[in-house]
């Protein structure tokens, strides 16, 4: 079968060129791989890889997880051995600088022959090392903080009076009391005529739920009339239907639900892992488009107009701001949103679900922004690739692929949320409202003061109006007295 020997160029083990021979399938015919020693790199991504350190191992790791279990069947087949361990920084691979970091750069300077990880393909990557076949495609959904239900009671009763119906009840205020003083006014058969002061009150009255005092005999005017209360019966179903779903079923309001709108907003900084493919989509602002479950990428946009778009907008101002803080790790980065204010994570959904999801402090939103292909990938050029693609394929036509998917990919229950949940109606639900009530009656009682003293005020005006009149009476009395005696004198 041949022996194995290091290589000259990287360092890497490599097949004999007795195994390049392009007759036949190589991998098909050379499936024993016993004296081969390959050391691999791996990193925790559940449920996916769970690595555990082997006790008296010297760092080296016990891998497990779907992946895990689909590269201990490949092992069990061509019979190599392996040693595991973390990348020396803890990183999955970036290019800074001109250099590869994580476990993409110990791969491509030979201090390492496979990643063993749920490794995301991304153009870079690829131009440095090569991918195997790929069978997982994962996807990145947003996590935010849990909007906190007790933050809203304030706004319990006035929530749904939006601008748009504050105009509405404005127009219907307006045009109500104009076209009532209208046809009061100019019915022949009205005894009674209503002024506009008097028509905005009886309309206020009406959307209030109030009956008018006014008796009206024309067809006119019970038109207007009708037409009124129908638009108080619309306005307070609008009112009641949402309040009463509110304080019956907490719901959780979200502040957005898309990148986009988040974007708008222009007060969220976005967060995620340095060193993945997600840091590499920002910072190019490309989007890849992934056709069916194979290796083919198409690009919305190349070079440097690829720097224009969403994800150039969010990398610009969403992520930079906050960059140099971002954590090397999930965990640390999920911890961000509740010290940085206004702050988004994004992170793949089989992570989430499986280490975070039951968590209630955190809120997974529907939308999947970046999917993408991942898988193990060896040095360029390494023949180990076409070895591990030919058991790929068939581990995965054999269905063996699937059967770890469905035993290892287990279903999280996710976070059981009382909040979510039918609840009486308490004195939280309702305190805005009794708020409400008690400022209205501070505010009576200063009415009160201030119409008392205005009273006063009047009165004493009144008053010293009188007595000044009374004054000028007597006087121009004397006066007259006066000049009336010297006449008579």
């Amino acid at each position: 079968m041949g022996g194995w020997r290091w290589g000259t160029s990287t360092g890497a083990q490599e097949l004999p060129p007795s195994y390049l021979s392009p007759l036949g399938d190589v991998a098909a015919r050379h499936a024993n791989l016993t004296g081969l020693h390959l050391r691999c790199l791996t990193i925790q991504h559940a449920p996916l890889l769970i690595p555990e350190v082997v006790s008296g191992g010297k760092g080296a790791l016990h891998i497990s997880g779907w992946m895990g279990a689909v590269w201990k069947e490949i092992r069990a087949r061509t019979n190599f051995t392996y040693t595991c361990v973390y990348p020396t920084d803890g990183k999955w691979g970036a290019r800074t600088d001109g250099r590869w970091d994580g476990m993409v750069g110990e791969v491509v300077r030979g201090q390492a022959d496979v990643i063993v990880a749920p490794l995301d393909y991304t153009i870079q990557r690829a131009n440095a090392i090569d991918f195997c076949f790929q069978f997982i495609m994962l996807g990145y959904k947003l996590v935010i903080e849990r909007p906190n239900t007790n933050n809203a009671m304030w706004t319990n009763f006035t929530r749904e009076l939006e601008v748009k119906t504050w105009g509405a009840l404005a127009g219907v205020l307006v045009i109500g009391a104009l076209v009532l003083a209208t046809t009061t006014t100019l019915s022949p058969h009205e005894s009674s005529r209503c002024s506009i002061s008097e028509a905005f009150l009886l309309t206020f009255g009406s959307l209030c739920g109030q009956s008018m005092f006014l008796n009206v005999n024309s067809v006119s005017s019970r038109v207007v009339v009708l037409v009124l209360f129908y638009a108080t019966t619309l306005f307070t179903v609008y009112y009641t239907c949402f309040l009463i779903s509110n304080l019956t079923v907490s719901s959780t309001t979200l502040p957005f639900t898309t990148l986009q709108e988040a974007l708008q907003a222009g007060k969220y900084t976005l967060g995620y892992v340095r060193s993945t493919s997600v840091d590499e989509t920002f910072q190019a602002g490309a989007r890849w488009l992934v056709s069916s479950f194979q290796w083919t990428f198409q690009a919305d946009c190349s070079g440097q107009e690829s720097r224009s778009g969403l994800y150039h907008d969010v990398w610009r101002d969403m992520v930079t701001p906050v960059y140099h803080s971002l954590g090397l790790t999930s965990e640390a980065g999920l911890r961000q949103l509740f010290t940085i204010n206004n702050h988004i994570y994004i992170i793949d959904e089989l992570l989430f679900k499986a280490e975070f999801s039951h968590d209630c402090s955190y809120l997974l939103l529907p939308n999947t922004y970046i999917k993408v292909p991942s898988a193990f990938a060896v040095a360029k050029g390494s023949p180990l690739r076409t070895i591990l693609n030919y058991h790929l394929t068939k581990l995965r036509e054999t269905g063996v692929v699937g059967r770890y998917a469905f035993t290892r990919l287990s279903k999280s229950s996710g976070c059981q949320d009382t909040r979510r949940s039918l609840k009486p109606t308490t004195l939280t639900n309702v305190m805005t409202a009794f708020l409400q009530l008690g400022v209205a009656s501070v505010l009576a009682l200063m009415m009160v003061a201030v119409e008392k003293g205005w009273w006063r005020w009047g009165q004493r005006r009144r008053t010293n109006r009188t007595v000044d009149d009374s004054e000028s009476e007597l006087g121009e009395e004397r006066h007259s007295a006066m000049n009336n005696y010297t006449t008579d004198g």
